[in-house]
């Protein structure tokens, strides 16, 4: 039977031990480092489109057996060989940057003065019924000791009005379901759910409101138009 006295005996045996000759640390054992798996990126190729990827591919300095394509994000991508004992080499790094128009951060979220909305709605958002029904809403609010703005992208007319109220007494839509442009122009922008808010002023802030789902989903669409598009047998991971 074992006992604590001998199990410590055995742990004590298997712990490196050194000894010191002359100022010299030297070890009793061989040891062996422990390597872990890196990438080299000394000549990374820097795109921003998924058309630059398959273009990469069709300049025939690439093995195509011997490369990784990996949806990293809704809007990154990245070419790397497979592993070669513990070095992976990184070929192509593949980016969408996302555009924001105007606003200010506050708590956390990005909120806007109702001209600021409607560009921002206009520039960071596909084209949509519920796109325009909500420009539409927007742009008649009326704000305390403001003018009342009703543009429709044409004529724009302005009165004085006193009080906080919608033209029409409309309530906020929620959630609103919009199609940013997220990912790579390539990809039909994905429908993403949002909380709509309005604060004094009136400033306005949209919130995700699907729990990151949209993203699954571009990752997934992102996938799908590289197997479509790449040459038979390039492994594609998402």
């Amino acid at each position: 039977m074992m006992d604590a006295s001998f199990i410590e005996k055995i742990l004590e045996i298997g712990e490196p031990q050194t000894i010191t000759i002359n100022g010299q640390e030297y070890s009793k054992q061989k040891l062996y480092p422990v390597l872990r798996p890196t990438v080299t990126n000394e000549a990374v190729v820097e795109v921003t489109t998924l058309q630059a990827v398959v273009d990469f591919f069709e300049s025939g300095d690439v093995q195509l057996d011997d490369v990784i394509v990996t949806v990293l994000e809704h809007n990154h991508v990245r070419i790397t060989s497979k592993l070669h004992g513990v070095q992976r080499n990184l070929y192509l790094v593949a980016q969408f940057e996302e555009h924001t128009y105007g606003g200010y951060e506050k708590n956390g979220f990005q909120w806007y003065q109702t001209q600021d909305f409607i560009i921002a709605l206009n520039t960071d958002f596909a084209p949509s019924s519920e796109r325009n029904e909500l420009l539409q809403l927007i742009s008649s609010v009326v704000a305390e000791d403001k003018l009342m703005q009703e543009d429709d992208g044409v004529s724009q007319t302005v009165t004085v009005r006193k009080g906080v109220a919608f033209v029409g007494t409309k309530k906020l839509p929620n959630p609103v379901t919009l199609y940013p442009y997220k990912t790579f122009q390539e990809i039909e922008p994905v429908p993403v759910q949002y909380l709509l808010r309005a604060n004094d002023g009136p400033r306005w802030v949209l919130i995700e409101a699907d729990g990151g789902k949209w993203k699954y989903e571009a990752k997934r669409r992102v996938a799908e138009w590289l197997k479509a598009n790449l040459p038979n047998g390039v492994l594609v991971l998402w």
